[in-house]
Order: structure tokens, then C-alpha cells, then sequence
């Protein structure tokens, strides 16, 4: 299920980014040299498009959810880890917010307001 679920993603995300499993069932999908705003609409199509999508397993038809949570920033060559590591620092705390929101939704910071 996972699997055809990363493939999903990978479809719409196409060569412009990497999608990787992080564990569990999280995913992360990094996308170079998009802006906020594209990177938000991405988020958007990757949760429509795997809410309007039926899975198949066990021969039983599933409709999935996803909460995504958007972290966006420019990375710097020279602070490339640590630059990525806020990202997904506030990713995952846009995730969480998601998540808390009542789920299949997707979360960004807005303008100003620091991950703590």
C-alpha cells in the first residue's frame, strides 16, 4: 500500500522533486527552486489527488487522506544541512497543525510566524 501510495506522489511531484519515505507512514517531498506559493499548490494536488484516488488492497477499494504540512525557505550551498533541517522542523510542525485542524488538510506557516 505504502509503496503505491509513494508512486502516487511521485507522479504528480514528476522530476521536479524527491519524494522519501521518512518512516512509519510519513513522507517527505522536496522540491528545489519552488516558490511559496507553488509549493503550497503542489501540497494541495498531492492531497486532492490521493483523496480522489482509490487504493486497492486486500481486494477492498480504500479512499486515503493525507495532512501535509509545507515548510519552505531557500537553502544556502554552504548550510545545505542545516538549512533542510529547519525545513523539515517546520514542516513537520505544519503537519502537526494539520493534523490537529481535523486532518486531510494542508498547513503552512504564515507570513512571520517562527517554528518554536
Amino acid at each position: 500500500m505504502l509503496s503505491v501510495f509513494a508512486r502516487h506522489i511521485q507522479k504528480i511531484v514528476g522530476d521536479k522533486g524527491l519524494v522519501a519515505r521518512m518512516g512509519g507512514e510519513e513522507f517527505a517531498v522536496a522540491v528545489p527552486s519552488v516558490n511559496p506559493v507553488d509549493g503550497l499548490l503542489m501540497a494541495e494536488k498531492i492531497r486532492k489527488g490521493v483523496e480522489l484516488q482509490p487504493f486497492t488492497w486486500q481486494q477492498k477499494t480504500l479512499y486515503l487522506t493525507v495532512s501535509i504540512g509545507v515548510g519552505s525557505g531557500r537553502a544556502s550551498y554552504r548550510m545545505l544541512t542545516d538549512d533542510f533541517n529547519k525545513l523539515m522542523v517546520e514542516a513537520d510542525t505544519c503537519l502537526y497543525r494539520s493534523k490537529k485542524d481535523g486532518r486531510n488538510r494542508t498547513s503552512t506557516m504564515r507570513y512571520g510566524e517562527e517554528v518554536v
